[in-house]
C-alpha cells in the first residue's frame, strides 16, 4: 500500500528536527553543533583553553524561533557544562521575543542608537583591531 510506505511518525519528526543542532551529522552536514560553535567562539575570544571559565558563556542570549523548541536552552546549557569546569557560571536565557528580538537589536544599531554609548564599533581599521583585539570590538 503506499500510503504506509510513505507514512512518517509526526512524533519522530519533532524529536530529529531540533536534534539537527545538536548532532548536525544526521542531516548530513560536515559543521559544529551549537554548542560546540558557542564553545569555540568562547575560545578563541577569551583566549583559554581546556577545562576553565569562559567569560562569553557567563551570558549567552538564545534568539530566533529555534530557541522556542521545548527544553533548547537548558539542553545548550547542559552541553556547555559538560565542557567547563565544575561550578562555572554559566547561564543560557531566552529573549523575550525570539522571533524578533535580533531584528529590533539590529535595527536598533543601524539607527545609531548604539553609537551613543560607544560599546560596538560599526567598522575598525587595523591599527585599532591590533590595539584593542577582538575583546573590545566585538564583546
Amino acid at each position: 500500500d503506499m500510503a504506509t510506505t510513505f507514512a512518517t511518525s509526526e512524533s519522530v519528526a519533532r524529536v530529529q528536527i531540533p536534534e539537527i543542532y545538536f548532532q548536525p551529522s544526521i542531516a548530513g552536514l560536515d559543521q559544529m553543533s551549537i554548542p560546540e560553535t558557542l564553545f569555540t567562539l568562547s575560545e578563541s575570544v577569551s583566549g583559554a583553553r581546556g577545562l576553565a571559565d569562559y567569560a562569553p558563556l557567563q551570558s549567552v542570549l538564545l534568539v530566533g524561533g529555534s530557541s522556542l523548541f521545548r527544553g533548547m536552552g537548558a539542553r545548550i546549557e547542559a552541553e556547555l557544562r559538560t565542557r567547563c569546569r565544575v561550578g562555572a557560571d554559566l547561564r543560557v536565557l531566552r529573549a523575550r521575543d525570539p522571533s524578533l528580538d535580533a531584528w529590533r537589536g539590529a535595527a536598533a544599531y543601524a539607527n545609531g542608537l548604539f553609537e551613543k554609548q560607544e560599546a560596538y564599533a560599526s567598522s575598525v581599521d587595523r591599527a585599532t583591531y591590533e590595539e584593542v583585539g577582538v575583546n573590545r570590538i566585538f564583546m
